[in-house]
């Protein structure tokens, strides 16, 4: 939520800021922009604000799974589910955050409606 907020808000990661998570939560562990760090619930806000597409390329779907560290959790629910869910990740030209299948993995992952949220707003990051 920190590093969607900062990018919502302008600044890039790994330019402007490094952000990690110890197990706590994520957290800012360092601020590399000239421009002052913006206050913790303007970066909360500016999370909040983002919008949460209906849908996603494949790729950028994929980008976001590796990137959250889940490309093998997700890998594996896709092969334990039925021939249509691993139709729909196979051939699917884009990803719908409501769809049946996309509500399956999420459910077979663990993940609540708030984590599945953010890989939707990541993955629509990444595809820009």
């Amino acid at each position: 939520m920190i590093g969607r907020g900062l990018k919502h808000l302008g600044f890039k990661p790994g330019i402007d800021f490094n952000c990690q998570d110890d197990g706590e939560g994520p957290y800012i562990a360092e601020w590399l922009s000239e421009t002052p760090q913006p206050a913790f619930e303007d970066i909360l806000a500016a999370a909040e604000a983002t919008p949460v597409p209906d849908s996603v390329t494949p790729n950028a779907a994929r980008k976001a799974i590796n990137a959250a560290g889940l490309r093998q959790a997700v890998e594996a629910a896709v092969a334990a589910a039925s021939q249509d869910v691993k139709d729909d990740w196979e051939y699917a030209p884009v990803i719908r955050r409501n769809s049946p299948t996309v509500l399956a993995l999420a459910a077979a992952l663990g993940l609540s409606e708030a984590q599945l949220d953010a890989l939707f707003i990541s993955a629509a990051e990444l595809s820009l």
